[in-house]
């Protein structure tokens, strides 16, 4: 599930009322972006997950970190791909 974006409703919040899939899906990704008051109800099991937030009324703000983020998770993967041609071809000389 990397370099990818996913919009998750937390049901009430806790995590204890999420729905399964909403579990999994915050359970598989890098990074967990919302609202502040939203990522402290999550609970313990997504501590260690990076999670980015912004302050009440700015949606829109958040909206843009999201974007940021994920550019950065493709950027990161397609450094990694030129590494690994890289590599590749100096096993061949």
């Amino acid at each position: 599930m990397k370099h990818k974006i996913y919009i998750v409703g937390m049901g009430p919040g806790e995590e204890s009322m999420m729905t399964m899939q909403a579990y999994e899906t915050l359970m598989s990704c890098d990074t967990i972006i919302g609202y502040q008051v939203y990522l402290k109800l999550l609970g313990e099991a997504f501590a260690g997950k990076d999670q980015l937030s912004t302050p009440m009324k700015q949606e829109r703000e958040r909206c843009i970190l999201c974007f940021e983020k994920a550019e950065e998770g493709i950027s990161k993967r397609e450094d990694k791909s030129i590494e690994t041609i890289k590599l590749r071809s100096k096993r061949k000389e």
